[in-house]
């Protein structure tokens, strides 16, 4: 028994190695292969694994033979399935035939029992291979060396007893564990095998992944040389797999002028520092170039650093998005700063965030820093019409022809009409206020002289209308009381009324004279004159009529041109002016000046005066009296408009100088 015991070992031993790299092969060569072809391949291949197992067999007598092919049919229908244990039992079979002898039959039938178990076995564990235990790989190898022993009671009882008796021990202590053993091995390869397959699937899968990107994936050595990419990358550089297959370098898909720039980025990741995405600009196969962003990261093996992996991605739209915003940003800043107003962006708080050339200009900074640095609050003449203006605004959204009181930085006050819309975020709340100022200053004070004008205008031909209707009241007035003087006798008590009537008639006479000159409807003869005799003449009278109290003081320029006047008007204009400052300082004193002297008006300064361009005598006389206030200043030239008490002027003065003045067309 020792001997057999040796032989079987020894069988046993050749069938595992056999099987093992029988497996090994398939494991290597076939992974997932699940055709018909292939398992009939397998089955071929353990078929004449069995032929050589059973070439070297034990033999008892002639004809009647023992070895471990039902260590492998059982194991073959376990681990490989139907067609190749179907396919091994009918290889094995046929040799079996094939040998002959008594114990033909017996043979078959283990060949047949055992492959059928092991197939009934795989059922019984719905194909989970993976998780059978040794205990049931014994278990199903003490099933078929029991019915494999069974099978010898078909041979001649005297050969079976004997067969029986010199094989069932080594049998039931060998083959169950040689199965056990054997049918871990396969579950350790179908592991393996497995293993091999969800490897590759992934690999699949995530290949499939990476090239289902839209951006480039790439893996490349510590040399510079690309070792993986993925589709993206072969069609947005141009190049074929077995292109890259055969080895590309970074430097031949980035442009010359990057490279230094690229390989020093690569060794700073490589020892270690990370620099986020760069941008280079990547040049294809076909020598077509595009901008793109690389984001890079440290492969390291062993802790060792062994190349870089990364992200590539093609911005070239991002590109041309950016160039078109440029491009309306430039179109959008050359407007704003082009515009003929005053625009400007601020928060509601009043902090400018933005502002063109004409709003610096309007206001007077110097720079943009300067306007960015002043809060609108402090242009606001009246502070509290800010407030204002945002209520309007919030409530409106959108503020039209509002128009403010604002001062330049340097509190010269200046009149704008503002267009507003407010920014307003999803809760409602103002975040920002875009406007544009146009400055309407000299327009409104072109209003105002437009207006003063006017009333002037209609005013002198009311004036005007009823000085001729009260001169025709007077001349009956006056001529009837002259021929009263001249019929009454000298001393009469009546000559002192006529003469008092005939006196207030002569002062309205002098009076309706003064509307009429106001009016312009009174006749006069201008002539070609100079006006520094008149101005000289009057001072001498004015100066004999105030108090000392009141210094005179002159500059009279004897350059001063010829003008077309009549001399009477300028008499009266000098008068009505000196007599208007006298009384300003009679009570306290002061100075009286008067000047004379050319000036010429260019065309700005003709505009705003209403007059010609060209030389014109300017005469100017002052005071040091109490002075006057925005309100009388608009009513001065005003017909009966006067400050002083009942009995000191008529309020005809200045009016008169005004018409006189305009008549002269100064």
């Amino acid at each position: 028994m020792i001997p057999s015991t040796i032989i079987g070992f020894i069988n046993n031993a050749a069938l595992l190695l056999a099987l093992g790299l029988l497996y090994d092969i398939l494991t290597l060569r076939q992974v997932g292969g699940k055709t018909s072809f292939n398992q009939m391949v397998t089955g071929v291949i353990l078929g004449g694994i069995g032929i050589a197992v059973m070439s070297n067999p034990w033999e008892f007598t002639p004809g009647v033979i023992f070895d471990t092919r039902s260590i492998l049919l059982c194991i073959t229908g376990f681990f490989f399935g139907t067609l190749p244990v179907i396919m091994t039992i009918l290889i094995t079979g046929a040799y079996r035939l094939f040998l002959g002898g008594e114990g033909v039959w017996t043979g078959l039938g283990v060949i047949a029992t055992s492959g059928l178990v092991g197939l009934a076995w795989r059922h019984k564990q719905k194909n989970d291979l993976k998780n059978v235990s040794m205990k049931e790989l014994y278990a199903l190898g003490m099933i078929v060396h029991v019915l494999m022993l069974l099978w010898m009671l078909t041979l001649p009882w005297p050969i079976a007893k004997e067969v029986l008796s010199r094989i069932t021990l080594p049998v039931l202590l060998i083959f169950p564990v040689g199965t056990a053993l054997l049918g871990q091995l396969m579950k350790n390869r179908h592991a393996n095998k497995l293993a091999k397959m969800e490897l590759k699937e992934s690999e699949e899968k995530y290949r499939e992944l990476a090239d289902s990107l839209p951006q480039s994936i790439f893996e490349i050595d510590e040399t510079g040389r690309v070792i993986y990419t993925n589709q993206t990358a072969f069609d947005l550089f141009k190049y074929t797999k077995d292109e890259f297959d055969k080895g590309i370098n970074i430097s031949q898909i980035i442009i010359p002028e990057d490279h230094d720039r690229a390989l020093k980025n690569m060794q700073s990741i490589l020892n270690g520092i990370q620099l986020g995405g760069i941008e280079y600009t990547a040049l294809r196969h076909d020598g077509t170039t595009f901008p793109v962003v690389i984001h890079a990261s440290l492969v390291t093996r062993n802790a060792k650093p062994i190349g870089l992996r990364g992200l590539l991605i093609d911005i070239s739209d991002q590109k041309k998005m950016e160039e078109k915003l440029k491009k309306s940003e430039e179109r959008y800043r050359k407007y704003f700063e082009d515009n003929i107003v005053g625009a400007y962006i601020s928060s509601p708080g009043g902090k400018l965030i933005a502002c063109n050339r004409e709003y610096k200009k309007i206001f007077g900074f110097d720079s943009t820093q300067q306007a960015l640095d002043t809060t609108i609050s402090k242009i606001f003449e009246v502070p509290n019409e800010r407030a204002e203006f945002l209520r309007l605004l919030k409530k409106k959204k959108r503020v039209t022809g509002y128009e403010s009181k604002l001062r330049k930085i340097n509190g010269t006050p200046v009149r704008m009409l503002e267009n507003a819309s407010g920014v307003f975020d999803e809760e409602g709340n103002l975040k920002r206020i875009r406007g544009f100022l146009m400055d309407v200053t000299e327009q409104r004070k072109l209003e105002a002289q437009l207006r003063q004008a006017q009333r002037m205008e209609t005013i002198g031909t009311l004036a005007g209308g009823i000085a001729h209707d009260f001169n025709n009241i007077l001349f009956p007035i006056l001529g009837h009381t002259d021929m009263l003087l001249a019929d009454i006798p000298e001393g009469s008590p009546l000559q002192d009324g006529l003469n008092e009537i005939s006196a207030g008639a002569l002062r309205a006479k002098d009076l309706v004279r003064q509307i009429l000159t106001f009016s312009r409807q009174d006749t006069t003869e201008l002539i070609l004159m100079k006006m520094q005799p008149i101005v000289k003449e009057a001072l001498k009278l004015i100066r004999s009529t105030i108090p000392t109290t009141i210094d005179i003081t002159q500059d009279i320029n004897a350059n001063c041109g010829a003008i077309k006047a009549d001399p009477t008007q300028l008499h009266q204009i000098i008068m009505n002016l000196t007599t208007n400052a006298y009384h300003a300082m009679e009570e306290t004193g002061g100075v009286l000046s008067v000047s004379l002297k050319e000036i010429e008006l260019g065309n700005d300064d003709a505009i705003n005066l209403d007059l010609e361009p060209g030389t014109y005598v300017c005469l100017t006389i002052a005071d040091t009296g109490t002075g006057m206030d925005k309100n009388i200043i608009e009513k001065i030239f005003d017909p009966f408009f006067t400050t002083k008490e009942v009995g000191k002027g008529t309020g005809m003065g200045m009016s008169v100088v005004h018409g006189i003045v305009k008549s002269m067309k100064g």
